[in-house]
């Protein structure tokens, strides 16, 4: 059998892989019961993980235009192993994440336009939660702006999380004065 000739970059695959990895870094407060996040060893989502976020919630606004800063969080786990004693999904921490949104939105990035987390905090945290931030736009009074997030990270796939933003202040009626502005004679 024949050798198979990698290319010269092949060898640095891994390598430039590890460092899109451990470039993010934000480092919390550890202590007792409490949740730290360290993206600096994150690693690649399995298709046996899976991340679950809210299915939909529904918000309402009243000032037409406005940005606001909402937030969804999201578990990643994997499946329960009853041989190893552990009868519920376990989290998974340090899993880098590439959030994706839909809907109107105010805030505006290069890379990841509508997306405020930063980029260093893409990852689970040490309880396998990640909390992507975003700042959608409150629609016209009486419209809605419905707003969806995903996450991706290697085979896993998030479901789709909606937030359904809807504006309660009551639509300005609109002038129904059909004489053309004209006045009306006497």
């Amino acid at each position: 059998m024949g050798k198979i000739k990698l290319p010269k970059f092949a060898k640095a695959v891994p390598l430039m892989m590890a460092a899109a990895v451990s470039h993010c870094s934000n480092k919390a407060d550890d202590g007792p019961g409490t949740c730290s996040l360290h993206c600096g060893e994150s690693i690649i989502g399995s298709n046996s993980y899976e991340a679950k976020g809210p299915e939909s919630v529904d918000l309402q606004c009243v000032d037409a235009g406005a940005e606001l800063d909402i937030g969804f969080n999201f578990l990643i786990t994997r499946p329960a192993d009853a041989s190893r004693g552990r009868l519920n999904p376990v989290p998974v921490p340090h899993v880098s994440i590439r959030p994706t949104t839909f809907g109107t939105m105010g805030h505006d990035d290069d890379k990841y336009p509508t997306i405020i987390t930063p980029e260093a905090d893409f990852c689970s945290d040490s309880c396998g939660m990640v909390t992507i931030r975003f700042r959608p736009l409150c629609p016209p009074a009486g419209k809605e702006n419905p707003i969806s997030v995903q996450i991706v990270s290697g085979a896993m796939i998030s479901e789709i999380s909606t937030l359904r933003l809807s504006n309660t202040e009551e639509a300005a009626e609109e002038d129904t004065d059909d004489s053309g502005g004209l006045l009306p004679e006497n």
